[in-house]
């Protein structure tokens, strides 16, 4: 590997990860990611493992560029595709090792469109996945459904924006309350499962969603 290797993992299920990615890992004398993430990976991990955390993570990702500049094959594991949903991850891994190389992996909202029957190419995605301000992209999403011409897939954010939250302030940016959306949790694990609600029924939900959920608005 000349580079470090930002890999996507897909979204859990182990039969979702592509051969590729797991050739990189059963190659690599040192992999690093998330806990949630590593879990899907390791059966084929060989070398040393480096446990993420929101707290530890720069050191985990300096750790990472130490032992690459000193010779060693690195890959770090982002959730999913890397190019979905994982900006800010990308961009630390820049910081603390330079140039990196990033592995697609099959995304979520892949998964998610293909159950729901939505075409990518007749819908908007929106990550509401991360620490910046979500305004701008709950307007753009709001918008977009109002304007009611194409499908709209959003991931929310765990665990201040999720579902019911969404919900909320698009019934406040004036979306209308009928709008169908289906839920998506935990998909290709165990507990996947789906939920259909209109975004008023969604606002009032009080059960709990997995902090790994998709929504889709369909048309």
């Amino acid at each position: 590997m000349s580079k470090v290797v930002i890999l996507g993992v897909g979204p859990g299920g182990p039969g979702y990860m592509t051969l590729r990615g797991v050739e990189l890992v059963a190659q690599a004398e040192v992999v690093a990611g998330f806990k949630t993430v590593l879990a899907t990976v390791d059966g084929w991990i060989k070398g040393e493992r480096l446990v993420m955390d929101y707290k530890n993570q720069e050191e985990m990702l300096a750790r990472v560029g130490a032992a690459f500049r000193s010779g060693k094959r690195c890959v770090v594991c982002a959730a999913g595709d890397p190019s979905v949903s994982a900006r800010e991850l990308v961009e630390r891994v820049q910081r603390a090792c330079g140039e990196v190389e990033i592995m697609p992996g099959i995304s979520s909202t892949q998964v998610a469109a293909a159950l729901a029957g939505v075409p990518f190419e007749q819908s908007l995605f929106v990550t509401l996945h991360k620490r910046a301000s979500s305004d701008d992209a709950v307007a753009e999403l709001a918008a977009t459904l109002k304007e009611g011409r194409r499908h709209v897939i959003a991931l929310p954010r765990p665990f201040d924006l999720m579902p019911a939250d969404i919900a909320r302030l698009l019934l406040t940016a004036g979306v209308a309350p009928a709008r169908a959306v289906r839920v998506f949790e935990e998909l290709t694990r165990p507990g996947q499962r789906e939920r259909v609600f209109t975004l008023a029924e969604l606002a009032r939900e009080q059960a709990p969603f997995s902090d790994l959920s998709v929504l889709v608005f369909p048309l």
